[in-house]
């Protein structure tokens, strides 16, 4: 199961304070206590958007007979959020995920990395058809963009985010200035993502509690 949650926080920390506290607290709690197949952060950065973190979930499969919100793991989690966040604010969506067979992509990278995000309004057009415009558009500049994928949300998304699809792009060289012109784009975002490699999550992982 895929999930991408949008995250508020306390109305009292900063942006940094949030950060600091989901980066070196609440994740490693998190990660104890599911057995996450991707767990990654996206920190808000620049663009004009509400949230404080879009944050991208998958779990292993064997959770899948589990009724994880009311599981003791999710409870410990739940207490902690309570600590940064805005608990009340936060929104999840599933989606389905389509990566870009670029010239020069390199797909799922890890680790710490600058990312923009291009949120999609597609009118009602079919997936197929969005995935291949914006291939045609994104190879435009495949000597500065290093990995791209989208992200199909389910309908729900529209009226929470004004947008059906989310473009996520690795670049170097280009702005949001040229991101903004993307088929589709209504809105771009920076963040700073923060993807704990599988290898990792595998290690810090103690036990799920039922």
């Amino acid at each position: 199961m895929k999930t991408l949650s949008l995250i508020y926080r306390r109305p009292d920390l900063s942006q940094q304070a949030f950060r600091d506290y989901y980066e070196n607290t609440h994740c490693w709690l998190a990660m104890r206590h599911f057995p996450f197949a991707r767990y990654e952060r996206n920190h808000v950065m620049s663009g004009n958007i509400e949230f404080d973190c879009m944050s991208v979930f998958e779990l292993d499969a064997d959770l899948s007979g589990h009724d994880l919100m009311t599981s003791g793991s999710r409870k410990l989690v739940m207490q902690d959020e309570l600590e940064f966040m805005d608990p009340e604010k936060i929104q999840v969506f599933l989606f389905h995920e389509v990566w870009l067979d670029l010239a020069e992509g390199v797909a799922h990278p890890q680790g710490e990395r600058s990312q923009w995000l291009v949120f999609l309004k597609t009118q009602g057009a079919t997936r197929e058809s969005v995935e291949s415009t914006l291939k045609e558009w994104l190879n435009k500049y495949s000597g500065s963009i290093h990995a791209a994928n989208i992200k199909f949300l389910q309908s729900a998304g529209i009226t929470a985010l004004q947008a059906d699809a989310i473009v996520w792009v690795d670049q170097a060289a280009e702005g949001a200035a040229v991101l903004s012109e993307c088929p589709f784009a209504t809105k771009v975002v920076g963040v700073q993502s923060f993807s704990t490699p599988v290898d990792d999550l595998r290690q810090r992982f103690e036990g799920f509690k039922p």
